[in-house]
């Protein structure tokens, strides 16, 4: 079941014209404790992009509970130190997406909340740099695209008669 964050994404993308795959389960190991066996669970890729015509592909990691605003004392504070490191991506979701698309020839894309505006573009780099992304975009970005459209990622503006089809 996909949350609400993720669904948002997904029709971004459905948007643009890409086929969206949500909540690609794999089987995620964990390395052994000490004194502890190691253990196997379930993990998921959140999207799963592939655009039919120019063959663009990647995968999707949604962090909409992250509700802070992403800001310059965020990165070389609190975020390098403790629970954010959750931003990563992990080397076995990037092995489940080297086996879905059968090669490493696609994009890790990162969705956040929110991406202060007086320093959104050295931030957005930042991200992409430090947490190993080819893309950040945050949701007053996909938001403001969805609604107004953005001639650059072919959206055309929001129509409240036109009915939205799912790709799954």
């Amino acid at each position: 079941m996909t949350d609400v964050n993720e669904e948002i994404v997904k029709v971004y993308y459905e948007a643009q014209g890409y086929l969206v795959k949500t909540n690609h389960y794999y089987v995620k190991s964990t390395l052994p404790k000490e004194g502890k066996r190691a253990g196997h669970g379930a993990s998921d890729i959140d999207l799963i992009i592939i655009h039919p015509k120019n063959k663009d592909k990647a995968i999707i990691s949604v962090k909409g509970w992250l509700n802070d605003v992403v800001r310059k004392s965020n990165i070389e504070g609190k975020w390098k130190k403790k629970d954010y490191k959750l931003l990563n991506i992990n080397k076995q979701t990037l092995e489940a997406g080297e086996k879905f698309f059968e090669n490493n020839d696609f994009k890790k894309i990162l969705v956040v909340s929110c991406i202060e505006e007086a320093n959104y573009n050295e931030l957005k780099s930042e991200l992409e740099r430090f947490y190993g992304y080819d893309l950040v975009i945050d949701f007053p970005t996909i938001l403001k695209e969805l609604i107004d459209g953005s001639p650059k990622n072919n959206l055309k503006p929001f129509d409240q008669f036109r009915n939205y089809r799912d790709s799954e």
